[in-house]
């Protein structure tokens, strides 16, 4: 088993004021990105996943990418430098027939996000954050990933249900018809 290192404030204490702030902070704010998403999925039916990105100093975030789902971001300390480009394939998918591995060349906007400010940045588009020539300070931005409910999820939706179903684990053999009579009665 390996040993743990215990931090100590200046005054020899497990946590510091500022510690013990902060983890007040870190409580509430996870309680109100927990309401907000469940709100969102109640509300709306869409998957929602909240994460918290902390890069300090100079730090670049993930490399150019896409995502295949809607990202708010807020901005809460600091500030980070983005890039947002135009899709290279209409609404990419996870999944998807074409690996949509070739970045657009056309930069639809390219700013810096300060404490406070919010960006929305659609499915497919394509996007990278920097802390690059911002210092060295810190930044702190959360975003919420807003997965919505697309044709292929719901056919995949469909596929396993129609799993959970004898009759549509049948064979379709049609020599008699029967089967195929029953798959359409049963979706009918």
């Amino acid at each position: 088993m390996g040993t743990s290192t215990r931090w100590q404030g200046p005054n020899g204490d497990l946590w510091s004021s500022a510690s013990r702030r902060l983890a007040r902070w870190r409580d509430d704010a996870c309680r109100a990105l927990q309401w907000w998403s469940h709100e969102r999925v109640q509300v709306n039916a869409y998957l929602v996943q909240v994460n918290a990105y902390l890069t300090t100093h100079e730090a670049s975030g993930f490399p150019l990418h896409w995502d295949d789902h809607d990202v708010v971001i807020i901005q809460l300390a600091g500030e980070k430098g983005w890039e947002v480009r135009s899709t290279s394939r209409a609404v990419p998918l996870y999944r998807d027939a074409d690996p949509n591995d070739t970045p657009s060349e056309e930069i639809i906007w390219s700013g810096v996000l300060k404490a406070g400010d919010v960006m929305h940045i659609p499915r497919g588009h394509w996007h990278q954050a920097t802390r690059n020539g911002h210092g060295s300070g810190k930044s702190l931005h959360v975003t919420f990933g807003i997965t919505k409910r697309t044709g292929a999820s719901w056919l995949a939706w469909l596929g396993d249900w129609c799993r959970e179903k004898e009759i549509f684990r049948h064979d379709l053999d049609c020599r008699d018809g029967v089967v195929f009579h029953a798959v359409t009665e049963a979706v009918t």
